[in-house]
């Protein structure tokens, strides 16, 4: 747990990510949200962050992997991109603890040509994570089962 929260810390504090106003990701917040971020994918430099990492918390990404994990975190920041997409949120919910299981919300009127990205990172996941890719009005949500469970009940 305490490791997810440094990383989650250094992805704020590298290039590319912001907090503020979140009115887009709004109606997919929960109340036990606690954290929201916002990735620029224009700004957003995949090794510089994961560098970034790596010098708070070395070996978390390990030296004969990183190599792999750049080429896929550029080419999904990439894919993202080519499909109309600049911008990401990230969000944390208290729910998902001890898990740290985070929401994904992608802003486009594009989702077909952002969902190719998103499945080919669900690809890359663990089935016993339980996520799943949701087409929602404004974007898409790649979120675990429960999450998007929960969203779905919530009165509008």
């Amino acid at each position: 747990m305490m490791k997810s929260l440094i990383v989650l810390t250094m992805l704020l504090l590298t290039s590319g990510v912001s907090l503020g106003q979140a009115t887009e990701i709004s109606p997919y917040l929960e109340s036990s949200t606690a954290v929201v971020a916002k990735l620029d994918l224009e700004r957003l430099d995949v090794p510089q962050t994961l560098a970034a990492i790596n010098q708070v918390i070395p070996g978390l990404i390990p030296e004969q992997a990183l190599g792999q994990v750049k080429l896929l975190g550029g080419g999904l920041v990439g894919a993202l991109r080519s499909g109309g997409v600049n911008q990401v949120y990230i969000s944390f919910s208290t729910l998902e603890i001890p898990q740290v299981r985070p929401c994904l919300f992608v802003p486009t009127a594009q989702p077909d040509a952002a969902t190719e990205a998103l499945q080919a990172v669900m690809a890359l996941l663990p089935p016993d994570l339980g996520y799943k890719l949701a087409k929602v009005d404004d974007g898409l949500l790649l979120a675990t089962g429960d999450v998007l469970e929960r969203l779905q009940q919530r009165p509008s």
